[in-house]
């Protein structure tokens, strides 16, 4: 309900006046919620997707060197089993804080499509850096980047 100004006076600023509607909700960026929508999705998709991998890290970087054709295993097998279970938390943990920021900034508003893009580039530098950490030291990682450097050869994997 209204109250209409005695004339000649102003309303106060906010305050309705007959005959115009109400001010409606923050209007959302409808691009924003759907691009938000599908980076969280891509983003649990690909956390679930790859949740196994990462569990058996050192199996899954024994795989990768039999397919580039790099002879040997990895020999840091129980740091793969830290650094792939610290990458799984790091990565649920962003996941979720992601959905829960962009949920609220959703709500307000605000622009939101940067809050899981910055959970996916967070989380992909503690992988990076995680299996980094892995294969500098590993012998046979070691063996064939060296191979490469003094041939300028990458060699053919063999299947």
């Amino acid at each position: 309900m209204s109250v209409t100004p005695p004339a000649g006076q102003n309303p106060a600023p906010g305050t309705p006046t007959p005959g115009t509607p109400t001010s409606a909700p923050a209007q959302r960026r409808q691009w924003d919620l759907y691009l938000t929508v599908a980076l969280l999705v891509m983003g649990a998709i690909t956390v679930i997707a790859t949740f196994a991998e990462l569990a058996d890290l050192a199996g899954t970087i024994d795989e990768t060197f039999r397919l580039q054709g790099i002879d040997g295993r990895l020999q840091a097998r129980d740091a793969a089993v830290a650094v792939g279970f610290a990458v799984n938390v790091v990565r649920v943990a962003a996941l979720l804080w992601a959905a829960a920021v962009s949920i609220r900034r959703l709500r307000e508003g605000k622009i939101s499509f940067w809050v899981p893009l910055t959970a996916g580039i967070v989380s992909s530098l503690v992988l990076v850096i995680g299996v980094a950490s892995l294969l500098r030291g590993g012998p046979a990682f070691v063996a064939y980047v060296a191979s490469i450097a003094t041939t300028g050869v990458v060699p053919t994997p063999t299947p």
